[in-house]
């Protein structure tokens, strides 16, 4: 009895799939319908319907998120270990590409942080990360035309990892507006948000 009625309802469920059905996308999402297997349709906010006969979609998030890389052991120029740990921040630019060009979006964002991260830093010695962590103090301008924007103020070596990891992620639709160091370690003392410091008087 019990496997008439599951043969039933897989019946059922075939059936249903010949019947369109609703589909709500947010002002905050983006997504990908793939028509047969192969058509590709972007999905933009609003209500619309799929045919789940013939159709598979998936929706995420376009707007700016963050993720944060666990510091991680590293080498410098002058062979000392050091750790890092940085924070990306950034948006879904072109959704079509980030679902269709990779397999997991997310993923590959945070494998583009920690392929970045050792060249920078094995491109620098310890005490040259250190210096490169300090963020200048703006003046009065740049101070006003950062409240405008989605930015902050980057160390150089922000900046650095902000360009490294836009390249790798250019063509998967993916804009990296920061990317910050808010962990930095070596032997024997452990310096936290260094980013936030200001250079005074130099």
């Amino acid at each position: 009895m019990e496997a008439a009625l599951g043969w039933l309802g897989e019946i059922f469920k075939y059936l249903l799939s010949f019947i369109p059905r609703p589909l709500i996308a947010r002002t905050t999402q983006g997504g990908v319908k793939w028509i047969k297997g192969k058509k590709v349709k972007e999905i933009k906010p609003g209500f619309g319907f799929y045919w789940p006969f013939t159709t598979s979609y998936e929706i995420i998030a376009v707007v700016r998120q963050g993720m944060v890389i666990k510091p991680k052991g590293l080498a410098t120029r002058d062979l000392t270990n050091v750790s890092m740990g940085f924070t990306m921040v950034f948006r879904i630019s072109n959704v079509v590409k980030a679902l269709t060009e990779v397999d997991n979006i997310f993923e590959t964002i945070d494998e583009a942080g920690q392929t970045a991260a050792p060249g920078i830093v094995a491109a620098s010695s310890d005490r040259e990360l250190v210096d490169q962590m300090v963020v200048e103090s703006p003046d009065s301008d740049e101070e006003d035309e950062s409240e405008d924007s989605n930015t902050q103020p980057l160390s150089l070596l922000d900046k650095k990892m902000t360009e490294a990891t836009q390249r790798i992620l250019k063509d998967f639709g993916v804009e990296m507006i920061w990317c910050k160091v808010n962990e930095f370690s070596i032997p024997n003392q452990t310096l936290k948000h260094i980013g936030e410091m200001v250079r005074i008087g130099q």
